[in-house]
């Protein structure tokens, strides 16, 4: 399953060229998503994945605690269904391995209660080995990042952020993106996209 992720919102005119040539779900941020945006997604059959944007400085279980209080009730406001996943995004942190875990586990486990579960988003640089990534208690998907990131032995990741970063088509009407596509991590898991009901 293709998909395309941008921090701006597109227009309708470029989801819609987007959506005519096959991609199949939006990557919104939920810092930025509208509920009229999920409306012109909806309308084009494109599926919403969920994403959080990366807070890189003083991380903390305090911050993660809030960060999943602050995200819920954006996901709250939006209607978003119970089950349907989070993107917690962890990339441009360089401090000590045992913050950016506290970080994280204060943050999966805020989601986790408020019926969001998470998906941690993997990109370099971050302190994290593999091992230590795969530890995370309340985390069960991964998205890797475009970046060269930790192999997830046994578990893999579940949506992989594609090369060239920043694409812009031709045929896309003006807009920048990510591309990024989905499958089974390596014991046969997918996330929970947010489709039209």
């Amino acid at each position: 399953m293709v998909g395309f992720d941008s921090l701006a919102l597109l227009t309708d005119d470029q989801l819609a060229a987007f959506a005519n040539r096959g991609y199949r779900f939006a990557g919104a941020y939920l810092e930025v998503l509208t509920a009229e945006y999920v409306s012109a997604c909806f309308d084009l059959d494109l599926a919403i994945l969920l994403l959080s944007e990366a807070r890189t400085s003083e991380l903390s279980a305090q911050l993660g605690a809030a960060s999943a209080l602050q995200e819920l009730a954006r996901c709250h406001a939006l209607g978003v269904p119970a089950g349907v996943n989070v993107d917690i995004d962890f990339e441009d942190f360089t401090g000590p391995p045992e913050v950016g875990c506290e970080y994280i586990d204060a943050f999966a486990a805020g989601l986790v209660q408020g019926a969001q579960p998470p998906i941690l988003y993997v990109a370099s640089p971050q302190p994290l080995s593999g091992a230590q990534l795969a530890a995370r208690p309340n985390i069960h998907l991964y998205h890797s990042g475009a970046s060269d990131n930790p192999d997830l032995v046994g578990i893999g990741y579940s949506i992989f952020q594609l090369l060239p970063t920043n694409f812009k088509p031709a045929w896309g009407q003006g807009a920048t993106v990510d591309l990024d596509i989905i499958s089974r991590d390596r014991r046969g898991r997918i996330p929970m996209l947010w489709f039209p009901s």
